[in-house]
């Protein structure tokens, strides 16, 4: 066996080493989150406060260089380092993305994307108006949803940011970790069943909005119906292609009708 080192982190790409990676790097992958987003979002809010900007008075809907500015790097940094982690594990204690993740696209994962999409938008919808019947919300309401993003921040340059966060880097960086990293990770300690549930409950909380329990309650519910489609999706192909795919089409649908309707 031939392993080559790189100046950060051993690695090696032959196939026959036993993976090292477990719960501990999936730990260390959220901390690792959380440290460079405060740094970077707490660099650039030193920064502009200096130039005397009030970051406090900042919003998506803000046309300023300074409001473009601050949501790129919210976006960047968080999905970036959330992409960037698996990577490293890979790496470090690994030997690829693809051989430790799954991660793969082939063209058969068009349309089991897409019609896998379709499905999502029927499960979440469902689930979404029976939670919001069991809790008493209005279906309509937008506390129950993480749209409203989106109508902030039309008519201003940040609306291009946050849906190409959206449609382009979370069907890549949120498969790659919460179904790559995560599922594997609680897959390899206590099991497929545990790999699905666990990694889609992680998958459920980034999404959380702040709104009052009711619509908490059913975005989460949501959400999870979403998130346990796609891991069983990826524990059937034993790829990521497919969610990815997946992923995509249902943000997508979800931007196309929330701008349509705003």
């Amino acid at each position: 066996r031939s392993t080559q080192l790189v100046t950060l982190f051993p690695y090696t790409r032959s196939s026959d080493l036993a993976v090292r990676w477990g719960i501990r790097e999936l730990v260390l992958g959220l901390l690792f989150t959380f440290v460079v987003v405060l740094v970077s979002v707490g660099i650039t809010i030193g920064v502009l406060e200096a130039q005397g900007i009030d970051t406090t008075e900042l919003d998506l809907g803000d046309t300023s260089l300074a409001a473009f500015v601050f949501t790129a790097v919210n976006v960047l940094s968080l999905q970036g380092s959330q992409g960037l982690w698996p990577w490293i594990v890979s790496r470090w204690k690994g030997r690829s993305l693809r051989e430790d993740f799954g991660f793969s696209i082939r063209w058969v994962d068009v349309p089991i994307g897409f019609g896998t999409a379709i499905g999502l938008l029927v499960a979440a919808t469902i689930v979404g108006l029976l939670t919001s019947e069991l809790v008493g919300l209005d279906p309509d309401a937008d506390e129950s949803t993480n749209t409203g993003i989106f109508e902030d921040a039309e008519g201003s340059p940040q609306l291009f940011l946050v849906i190409a966060a959206a449609v382009i880097f979370a069907p890549i960086v949120d498969e790659l970790f919460f179904r790559g990293l995560a599922l594997r990770a609680f897959e390899r300690r206590w099991g497929t069943v545990a790999g699905v549930v666990f990694s889609t409950f992680l998958f459920i909380l980034p999404h959380w909005t702040g709104a009052g329990w009711r619509g908490t309650t059913v975005l989460f519910a949501s959400i999870g119906m979403v998130g346990l489609i796609l891991a069983l999706l990826v524990v059937r192909t034993k790829r990521l292609g497919g969610a990815i795919v997946a992923h995509f089409f249902f943000n997508l649908a979800g931007v196309a009708g929330t701008l349509a309707t705003s």
